[in-house]
């Protein structure tokens, strides 16, 4: 057996094992009442299936296959899970695969030397896209509805409102392609990531239409209200229309 082979299964377990660990801490985070964090584990351990499974396609290409293994997993708390999803991915990046690399090239195998930092990277900046887009953004929808007079009931509906106005804007597209050339630079000179902090201030198209989505549920409400107040319980329906909030006149 060539040392790359060896590398390769070595990865596999690892990128295997990497995927299981990090469900498990999603599940954690949910029970911890992290849902950011949830997601970035979900998305995470979804990327370390597909690297697996990359692994050993080139594997089988090479004319060997996998021996059965067994996956060990420690879970603590969402604290100490990131801590050790640093330090395994740092441990990858830094030592394991510029390793295995190494002893791809010097045995010729150009299958298997693996560009994994911009594979990594990318994939990793298309699962923040959607947590910041998605979650995140869920999250800041809410925090700008205190500013209005709304009742809890309210509130909630305006929420939901304001996320389906978010999901169907027509310039989704362009706002994802930005966050993601955002993410990519930023996550190539910074090791550390605010998620509420990168949306607010450094998507600021994206934090503007949040602001905006927000007013438009919120003023149905409030318009809901003040009909319903005047018609001795009957019952109210508003018709809205499903544009982008940015571009209707004021």
């Amino acid at each position: 057996m060539t040392k790359t082979i060896e590398n390769l299964k070595a990865a596999i377990i690892g990128e295997s094992t990497a995927s299981a660990t990090y469900a498990a801490y999603a599940a954690k985070a949910a029970q911890e009442g992290q849902p950011l964090i949830q997601k970035l584990f979900e998305a995470a351990s979804k990327a370390e299936s597909v690297h697996a499974a990359n692994h050993n396609k080139v594997l089988e290409k090479l004319g060997a296959s996998m021996d059965p293994f067994d996956i060990q997993i420690h879970v603590g708390t969402t604290a100490e899970n990131l801590k050790a999803a640093i330090a395994g991915e740092t441990h990858e990046f830094e030592s394991m695969y510029p390793e295995f690399i190494a002893a791809a090239e010097e045995e010729g195998q150009k299958a298997a030397v693996i560009t994994r930092d911009g594979e990594a990277r990318e994939q990793l900046c298309m699962a923040l896209c959607h947590v910041l887009l998605n979650d995140a953004a869920a999250e800041e929808i809410k925090r700008e509805l205190k500013a209005y007079p709304l009742e809890a009931a309210e509130a909630e509906r305006a929420a939901v409102r304001a996320g389906e106005l978010m999901r169907r804007v027509p310039r989704r597209a362009s706002l994802f392609a930005n966050a993601l050339t955002r993410l990519t630079e930023y996550t190539k000179a910074e090791s550390a990531l605010n998620i509420e902090g990168f949306l607010r201030f450094r998507l600021t198209d994206a934090a503007n239409l949040i602001r905006l989505c927000a007013l438009r549920a919120a003023m149905e409400e409030l318009i809901r209200r003040e009909l319903s107040a005047g018609t001795d319980g009957e019952t109210i329906i508003i018709i809205t229309r499903d544009t982008d909030p940015s571009t209707e006149p004021d």
